[in-house]
């Protein structure tokens, strides 16, 4: 450093070094890993792995901001459009029975006999009950294990 200028004084193969510095920077490497991609310490086979896992981070960034793109190129070109609806398509499927009850119960130990009596009440009807469904149910008396 200049004592007058407070100036740094940068030998030619430092400034090398300083313009990898802020490429890895500007690619978002870390400091760490700037450390031992630059470092003198590592060995080759360290900095070509740093390096690779640093290019297949570029190229998903890249593949990303493609796919991005392709999106918006995609929502562009609908708006240019006049409005068309969304194509919908409707499937028909026999009908199935379907039964409802409305019962107050004060506990879910009640819930248990209610279903025991749906099945069979179901099973005598010739059915089944495919699931079930409550809402709004109070605490159990008891505690559950």
């Amino acid at each position: 450093m200049d004592p007058h200028t407070q100036y740094r004084r940068y030998m030619p193969e430092q400034l090398k070094d300083l313009a990898s510095i802020l490429a890895l920077k500007t690619l978002g490497v870390s400091l760490a890993e700037i450390r031992e991609i630059t470092g003198k310490g590592g060995s080759v086979i360290e900095r070509k792995a740093i390096l690779k896992q640093l290019k297949q981070r570029v190229e998903r960034s890249i593949h990303m901001a493609g796919q991005s793109l392709n999106w918006i190129n995609a929502a562009l070109d609908e708006l240019g459009q006049p409005q068309s609806r969304i194509p919908v398509v409707v499937k028909r499927r026999p009908g199935i029975p379907i039964a409802s009850l409305r019962v107050k119960l004060n506990s879910y130990e009640e819930t248990k006999c209610l279903i025991q009596k749906a099945t069979i009440h179901s099973r005598l009807s010739g059915g089944r009950i495919a699931s079930t469904s409550f809402h709004r149910l109070r605490p159990a008396a008891c505690a559950i294990t």
